[in-house]
């Protein structure tokens, strides 16, 4: 079975990944930079490029090769509970988990970023509005969630490794 983390931007879920799978010997993947090495682009030229629609098909692709695995600690991206199936192959091939933070913290973590395309330059307004927009689907997906406001990664991680 896999550990899938599921989140907003900023929730910590590569971090954390990363601790998770070094604490219990695992592989990590990120989906995210799957994409990005596959096609040999950035995330958001991919998205300024080809849209949102695009970068979504080859994140659901690549979410379906990892769940014909086993094992493995993965991130996804933070829309990728979006397609419900995408939500399916998680729950039906590991265990679940949200990483959960306020948007006022969540706009900390990813500040000005740049390589943020859904956020548009919106800030922590914009975040609010995803994170309002995704919560049903965050909910439905998750097995477990866990509040990453105010926790280092390793404290995260601490809870976390529990359902590996």
């Amino acid at each position: 079975m896999n550990l899938w983390l599921v989140g907003m931007m900023g929730s910590g879920k590569t971090t954390v990944g990363r601790v998770v799978a070094a604490r219990t010997d695992r592989p990590f993947r990120d989906v995210d930079l799957i994409v990005a090495e596959r096609l040999g682009t950035s995330i958001p030229d991919l998205w300024q490029r080809d849209g949102e629609d695009s970068f979504r098909a080859i994140e659901s692709a690549i979410i379906g090769e990892l769940a014909s695995g086993s094992g493995a600690i993965i991130s996804t991206g933070g829309g990728a509970i979006l397609r419900e199936g995408n939500r399916n192959a998680m729950r039906r091939t590991g265990t679940v988990v949200w990483l959960q933070a306020t948007a006022p913290v969540l706009a900390s973590r990813v500040g000005g970023s740049l390589d943020r395309p859904v956020l548009g330059g919106g800030g922590e307004g914009r975040l609010a509005e995803l994170l309002e927009d995704r919560a049903a689907a965050y909910e439905e997906a998750a097995d477990h969630t866990v509040n990453t406001d105010g926790r280092t990664p390793a404290e995260v991680a601490d809870e976390v490794a529990a359902w590996v």
